[in-house]
């Protein structure tokens, strides 16, 4: 019996990076459509709080934790900072940043104290990543995530057009991207306001 509420698995080969098994939860039975869908079907599959019509091993999906690894690439390969696989980080319960207290994960009100990269990996310690991704600077961490192929497709034919049916390319958000972002929400504010200047 399946236990996992929601999520997604992708399986790689890591000498090729061939896709050797990609797997989505909840799914459907695509039989469902042949010949042709009910109606009170589609209206379970579109009203559904898990989603089941989602892909999440092809839609951009929130890296969460996993995105810790691309931090701590960017500070080992930052030669602008002296971290190294034994540098040690305290790290409390929560930690304040930009005027706000960012905590470690629930339930860990002792924080984990001084600890390097391997073991903040292996706790998932939310607190040392924050530290790290603030010495690492936005620009290695932009850099890494890019080489990565973070926002890019898996695979696409020489014009662009993805090998993947219905894979969407994600975010990997960065300083022009914020840039880019505040510029579109400064011009949908002023639309708004010339629409009611009230």
């Amino acid at each position: 019996m399946r236990r996992v509420g929601r999520g997604a698995a992708v399986v790689l080969d890591p000498r090729t990076g061939d896709i050797l098994a990609m797997v989505s939860v909840p799914s459907f039975d695509p039989n469902s459509f042949t010949p042709s869908l009910d109606p009170n079907e589609w209206k379970r599959l579109t009203t559904d709080s898990t989603k089941p019509l989602t892909n999440r091993a092809l839609s951009p999906y929130a890296t969460g934790s996993t995105f810790k690894t691309v931090v701590a690439l960017a500070a080992l390969n930052n030669p602008k900072i002296n971290f190294g696989p034994n540098t040690t980080i305290y790290s409390p319960a929560a930690v304040s940043i930009a005027n706000r207290w960012w905590n470690d994960w629930p339930g860990n009100v002792a924080g984990q104290g001084n600890v390097n990269v391997k073991t903040a990996l292996e706790w998932s310690t939310n607190t040392f990543f924050y530290q790290l991704g603030v010495l690492t600077g936005i620009d290695s961490i932009v850099n890494i995530g890019t080489k990565l192929g973070f926002g890019d497709r898996l695979l696409t034919d020489e014009d662009g057009t993805p090998l993947i049916p219905g894979e969407q390319a994600g975010i990997m958000p960065g300083p022009k991207w914020m840039e880019d972002k505040e510029n579109q929400l400064i011009e949908n504010w002023k639309a708004r306001k010339k629409k009611d200047p009230n």
